[in-house]
């Protein structure tokens, strides 16, 4: 079962690679898009930053390891975290993620600090017992999703 995180969250990074990358407009069909070099920078610099915080690295040393061509299995190996590490940073993340889209829908008036404070409880539940399920996550957050 935890190979299955493991594969897993190598699996999400390598998405999350790919997904700057076909973004930009490379790999399908060998086109290119209209796309930005300023957005092509901003989604690389995304992706550095949110795989060396799940890391528990820094964001210039994951861009070393990422110029020497090492995968996210070799760096994990390298610094010896476990795959239980990496879900404990990841539900820490979406933890973080939802306080902050929560506290934003407060600020805007969409719902009260009460209602928040109860849906974050009930995030905090779920993380614990492992009951976020897959699919769209409103916000970021690792291709998890809120069930409403």
């Amino acid at each position: 079962m935890r190979k299955k995180y493991l594969i897993l969250a190598i699996f999400t990074f390598t998405l999350l690679g790919m997904g700057s990358a076909l973004a930009c407009g490379w790999g399908w069909f060998g086109g290119f898009s209209n796309t930005t070099p300023d957005k092509i920078a901003t989604r690389q610099q995304t992706m550095f930053e949110r795989e060396a915080q799940v890391l528990g690295i820094s964001v210039d040393e994951l861009k070393n390891y990422w110029a020497e061509g090492k995968t996210i299995r070799e760096i994990m190996e390298e610094k010896g975290i476990t795959p239980e590490q990496i879900q404990v940073r990841m539900k820490e993340i979406q933890l973080e993620e939802m306080k902050s889209f929560l506290q934003t829908l407060v600020e805007k008036g969409v719902i009260t600090q009460e209602q928040a404070d109860k849906r974050l409880q009930v995030i905090q539940n779920r993380l614990e017992n492992n009951k976020l399920k897959r699919g769209f996550w409103m916000g970021r957050g690792f291709g998890k999703r809120l069930d409403w």
